[in-house]
């Protein structure tokens, strides 16, 4: 709504407030009060429709306008081609310097990414069109199922596709592993990145029953531990590596067969887009679930080092006052 406030309905010129009904013209992005959009269904602005038009906030900053996504209203950055908000394709618009308007996807003269692909085959292509195919499947197909991250992943899938390369640096996947693949709901490499995790907690787990005296005897060893530990850190930095690097490339294989039989089975519509919508975007819960399970792996321990009495427990203490005085 902060994108309308203040500026003026074309119907009954009066400015826009925060608790206005608002709705805009697909077409241009031109807003009106729900109760003063046309009966008849024409936009004000109709003769201006298709000469590259789009409706600027009144108070907005030279080159700051951004486009208005037809489907939820928001605003996004001028050269978006998808909504940041809900994915969903945007009417592009863009002018260039020297030129006059900026031709449309499909308008006759318009240079596509695949006949930019056969003069070059490493272009890599970074402006992608709602139609232009990804691995089979439509860029706007692509866009529901990613949801808000669409520009991002559209770009990177797409770049794949035309190099053949492999890897691509994710500092979501360095920094947070296991959830960032449950979070896309790429369900393999979370499964398989969630169980090395709490595999490579086993070292710091012994670690913390060694000196709290609750190990047996016979895994005692201290040389033991600390070999183990050091092992088990450098496995962790092996691995956090992989994932930053090959971590979109693993969502990508994840993902893929999916959407693709999803885009076989249903014929492309509405149906196909809310059926990705379903499918794709994020799950909160799946990260929640393992935090979960992460935490109650470690009240066992904590439950376990209480039953062994209070001198275990002024073990740790002391073990963690230790470490604190070294870390300073």
């Amino acid at each position: 709504m902060s994108n309308y406030t203040g500026n003026k309905c074309p119907v009954c010129h009066k400015a826009f407030t925060d608790q206005d009904d608002i709705v805009v013209c697909p077409d241009c992005g031109t807003p009106y009060h729900r109760t003063c959009w046309p009966a008849d269904g024409h936009c004000v602005n109709a003769d201006k429709h298709g000469t590259g038009f789009e409706w600027k906030p009144e108070n907005a900053a030279p080159g700051a306008e951004g486009i208005v996504c037809p489907a939820c209203g928001a605003a996004n950055p001028p050269a978006s081609r998808f909504c940041s908000q809900c994915g969903a394709p945007l009417a592009q618009q863009q002018s260039r310097a020297g030129q006059g308007t900026a031709q449309q996807p499909g308008q006759a003269g318009a240079k596509r990414p695949e006949a930019e692909q056969q003069q070059n085959p490493n272009y890599r292509v970074f402006e992608i069109q709602p139609d232009d195919p990804i691995e089979g499947v439509k860029a706007r197909d692509w866009a529901a199922f990613f949801g808000p991250s669409a520009g991002y992943y559209l770009v990177r899938f797409q770049g794949m596709a035309v190099t053949g390369r492999k890897f691509c640096v994710s500092v979501s996947a360095f920094l947070f592993g296991p959830l960032y693949f449950l979070y896309r709901k790429a369900w393999k490499p979370a499964l398989f990145f969630a169980a090395l995790s709490l595999l490579l907690e086993v070292p710091g787990i012994l670690t913390l029953l060694y000196i709290a005296g609750g190990l047996p005897a016979w895994l005692s060893s201290a040389a033991f531990i600390g070999r183990l530990a050091q092992i088990g850190s450098y496995v962790n930095w092996i691995q956090m590596f992989l994932r930053g690097v090959f971590g979109v490339y693993l969502y990508r294989q994840a993902v893929l067969p999916k959407v693709q039989e999803l885009c076989r089975s249903i014929p492309e519509g509405a149906d196909r887009q809310a059926a990705l919508r379903r499918v794709g975007g994020t799950s909160m819960g799946a990260m929640f679930a393992y935090l979960a399970v992460f935490a109650l792996m470690y009240l066992a321990v904590y439950l376990y080092v209480m039953s062994l009495g209070p001198s275990a427990l002024t073990k740790l203490t002391a073990y963690a006052q230790q470490m604190m005085n070294y870390l300073s």
